[in-house]
């Protein structure tokens, strides 16, 4: 969630400088790049995703013949140049401070995130009053996913798995269930919203969310009509969090249930990472 400029106050140690381009031999113009974009890319999750908005300036590139090889040579080299700045003796202590520093320029990359103590939270869908919050356990234990949810005020879990059973002992539905049951937030199980074995395996051979996300939805649409309006109900009751296992929102067919309840609620998205 977006956090207004003047309520940025980070910590700032000696001779601190978010815009810093000492210790390291790359141009001060390459490496501000650098940051900007890194910085985006972390509060997006989206590292592996590097064209427009991050490289607005590629197209006036075209005449060049070669395109994409010359976008591909770009994105090699800012993803080379932070890199570098996130291990840089000099400037790794301060990454807390360059995240919390950018926010106030995010939204100008068309990103609305904010860093938490347990994490990064983006709206990804703007809405009206409502909100539905989603997250994954992927790289999480149990304490984590608890502390991810409390910061934002969620009192419920839907865990959307078809089959909430998992390698982590953590997420297991009865040990699930249990450490919600402490924390104060009620544990939902709603198997009937999870994808199905076919798509999943479709999915894990082709590799292409995008075809798998459209056949989801059809499916849904189909087969899940008054499933997704008991789910409406619920997330307008009580702060509700979907819970499956990918980190990442836009990732997991979490994604499509809550795009479709939030299609019929107007409300907003609010992706925990």
């Amino acid at each position: 969630m977006a956090v207004p400029a003047a309520a940025i106050k980070p910590a700032r140690g000696p001779g601190w400088n978010p815009l810093r381009c000492s210790g390291t031999i790359l141009p001060a113009n390459l490496l501000l790049m650098a940051k900007l974009i890194a910085l985006c890319l972390l509060l997006t999750n989206h590292v592996r995703l590097l064209p427009d908005p991050f490289l607005p300036f590629v197209p006036a590139f075209d005449w060049i013949g070669a395109p994409a090889a010359f976008q591909l040579a770009l994105q090699v080299v800012f993803v080379i140049s932070a890199v570098a700045l996130l291990f840089n003796p000099e400037t790794a202590p301060y990454a807390q401070h360059y995240l919390t520093f950018i926010q106030a320029a995010a939204p100008a990359f068309g990103v609305t995130a904010a860093v938490t103590e347990s994490g990064l939270v983006r709206i990804a869908r703007d809405g009206n009053a409502v909100t539905i919050y989603t997250i994954g356990y992927e790289r999480r234990d149990g304490e984590g996913l608890i502390s991810a949810l409390q910061d934002q005020g969620v009192r419920a879990i839907a865990d959307v798995r078809e089959r909430p059973m998992s390698r982590k002992p953590d997420f297991r539905a009865t040990a699930l269930r249990a450490s919600c049951e402490m924390a104060g937030i009620e544990y939902q199980a709603w198997p009937m919203l999870g994808s199905t074995v076919e798509l999943r395996e479709e999915l894990q051979a082709s590799g292409d969310f995008k075809e798998f996300a459209q056949k989801f939805r059809g499916h849904a649409v189909e087969s899940m009509t008054a499933d997704l309006g008991r789910l409406a109900k619920q997330v307008q009751k009580t702060p509700t969090a979907l819970l499956c296992y990918e980190r990442v929102h836009n990732e997991c067919h979490r994604s499509v249930i809550a795009d479709l309840v939030a299609e019929e609620l107007n409300a907003t998205i609010v992706a925990i990472q």
